[in-house]
């Protein structure tokens, strides 16, 4: 799951249009889970809820986009 949340934050999602600090919250989220420290994981985890749930907040707020 590390390196997943590494690579959305090092490629976005083209249909999301994630803003740079969501993206960068995707990545530090996967480095966090990819570190050996136990702390580590709930720390990533809850850099990338903030980051897919910011996402989620301003899609919400702005409708759909049109394809």
């Amino acid at each position: 799951l590390g390196f997943v949340l590494i690579a959305a934050g090092v490629e976005g999602h083209p249909r999301l249009g994630s803003a740079w600090w969501e993206r960068l919250l995707l990545a530090v989220g996967g480095l966090f889970l990819v570190a050996p420290p136990i702390w580590a994981n709930p720390v990533g985890l809850g850099f990338a809820g903030a980051s897919i749930a910011s996402a989620y907040v301003r899609e919400r707020l702005q409708g759909p986009r049109p394809t």
